[in-house]
């Protein structure tokens, strides 16, 4: 007895889907203002951009084909369902749904089936169309893709508001933390080298299994997507962090990346919510006794394309910033009291745009 519905199969996308590809046509500069001005753009990761693209017109699902780090994507930011005329550059894959199959109900099944499983990595991380083409679906009838397609479209529909709205929220946040800062800073600045102790990390030998599969969170790029950080993907030992050059940093330093492609477009940043291990890639300020660290992190959140812009390195394969920029950059001084004030404020604020993330967490997990 089968454990699926009557009618219910397991497919392959070769056998439901069709794959169009993205061919390359010359552009004039015209054309390119034309692109961007009137259409949707689509490339990998929907964050590089190309010159020679082509368009269509027909619905279908987009998947980024060469994506660079997929490592900090999630399925849905390299897939997009494109009911209207779209750019795609030759660095993305074009599925429609054949006879049977809902090219909708396709979209929501792949992000749900985490696409970042099927990704080769090496020295850039690439779907392939041949290990595309064997991804197994499960096919319901087409009158039931439809209705759970439209189940699933309500729930992005209430997804996007709470985003949005959290996303408005965050940018107030930022704006009334400058502005106060700004009204209350007493006129002078301190490099940040001087509020605390900086830390960097490392990689303890993966030869040794003695090292991993521990208690101690041991954070890299990967994990650094939410304000404050307790646990990562991967853990490791005591004998990690005595025997290796990662080192524990304690619980209220601030996490900063500073070597990873993400680094193109947005500075992460975050609180350790415990005492972590940090990887390579990171850097680490255990704030002293002049400076409040809960404050002094939203207030770097709040410049964090300033800090971006002027401390990038340059002439780098891999983004990555310049710690000795970082450690020199200048924050300006208030009073403890002032310090305390926004802190609680900016906590105030952050735990409703949490409350609201975690309802996006339990919607997405639907």
């Amino acid at each position: 007895m089968s454990e699926f519905p009557s009618g219910w199969a397991t497919k392959t996308i070769q056998e439901t889907c069709d794959i169009h590809d993205s061919r390359r046509i010359p552009l004039s500069s015209e054309q390119r203002r034309d692109r961007k001005g009137r259409y949707p753009y689509y490339g990998a990761n929907n964050i590089q951009d190309y010159i020679d693209d082509f368009i269509f017109d027909f619905d279908a699902v987009l998947l980024a084909e060469d994506g660079g780090n997929y490592e900090e994507y999630e399925s849905r930011d390299i897939a997009q369902y494109a009911t209207n005329k779209y750019w795609v550059n030759n660095h993305a894959h074009i599925l429609t749904g054949k006879s049977g199959m809902d090219t909708k109900f396709l979209y929501y099944s792949l992000v749900r089936k985490n696409i970042c499983q099927w990704i080769n990595t090496g020295t850039r991380s690439k779907l392939n169309q041949a290990d595309l083409k064997q991804i197994e679906l499960l096919v319901p009838p087409l009158p039931e893709q439809k209705k759970i397609a439209e189940i699933l479209s309500g729930i992005d529909y209430l997804l996007k508001a709470k985003k949005a709205k959290v996303k408005k929220t965050r940018l107030l946040l930022k704006y009334t933390i400058e502005d106060a800062t700004s009204r209350s800073a007493t006129g002078e600045t301190v490099p940040l080298k001087e509020l605390g102790e900086w830390k960097g990390g490392g990689t303890p030998s993966k030869s040794v299994s003695e090292y991993w599969n521990g208690e101690i969170p041991w954070v890299s790029p990967k994990d650094m997507k939410e304000q404050r950080v307790s646990t990562s993907q991967e853990k490791i030992t005591e004998a990690a962090i005595e025997n290796s050059a990662t080192s524990l940093v304690p619980r209220g330093s601030i996490l900063f990346v500073v070597r990873s492609g993400i680094l193109r477009h947005t500075f992460p940043m975050a609180l350790a919510a415990r005492d972590v291990a940090i990887n390579q890639d990171l850097k680490a300020l255990t704030v002293n006794d002049r400076c409040n660290a809960n404050f002094l992190f939203h207030y770097l959140s709040s410049k964090s394309d300033e800090i971006l812009a002027s401390c990038m390195k340059s002439g780098t394969t891999v983004e990555s910033i310049d710690t000795n920029s970082l450690q020199n950059y200048e924050v300006p001084t208030l009073s403890p009291k002032t310090q305390e004030q926004l802190s609680l404020f900016a906590e105030g604020i952050t735990r409703t745009c949490e409350e609201e993330e975690s309802q996006v967490e339990s919607l997405n997990m639907s």
